[in-house]
């Protein structure tokens, strides 16, 4: 849908942005999710992950919140912008089809007891504390957590 914030056109579509379980090793609890839910707030979605943030922004999040077992929010994209940087991000939006993501952030984190599992899946880490930098649109890889995780752009419940 098209919106103007900031006297720019917009096209907003739902977001999840991370999920309860395991990505990488790395246990990602409902606790922690939803302590670290309104950092997110106003954090840039970028095409890709980059170093270099600046020339990548296409969109911003707004009301972060954990709804389950999944970090959901508002996805506003700048359409001249990523019709610009990639014009298949504007076609898949519209098309109200799944784009994966993969948040970028500095987490801290504490070694898992030995042989330790979270719903069967073993993890080397439990991550104690997130701080969210952006959110990476991802066209062309896998990120580390699925559309089936319920992250992701346009995902039924997000």
């Amino acid at each position: 849908m098209d919106n103007i914030v900031d006297n720019c056109p917009f096209f907003y579509a739902p977001i999840g942005i991370c999920a309860v379980g395991v990505a990488n090793g790395k246990l990602y609890s409902r606790v922690i999710l939803n302590k670290a839910a309104p950092l997110w707030e106003g954090r840039a979605i970028t095409l890709g992950h980059t170093e270099s943030i600046q020339d990548k922004i296409i969109g911003r999040v707004r009301n972060a919140r954990l709804e389950g077992n999944v970090l959901i929010g508002d996805a506003y994209f700048d359409i001249a912008k990523c019709e610009r940087l990639d014009p298949r991000i504007m076609n898949r939006l519209r098309a109200n089809a799944p784009i994966q993501v993969s948040g970028s952030d500095d987490i801290e984190q504490e070694p898992a007891p030995e042989g330790f599992t979270f719903n069967a899946v073993p993890c080397e880490y439990i991550v104690s504390d997130i701080k969210p930098r952006y959110v990476a649109l991802i066209l062309d890889e896998l990120a580390a957590f699925s559309l089936a995780d319920g992250v992701g752009v346009n995902i039924p419940g997000a």
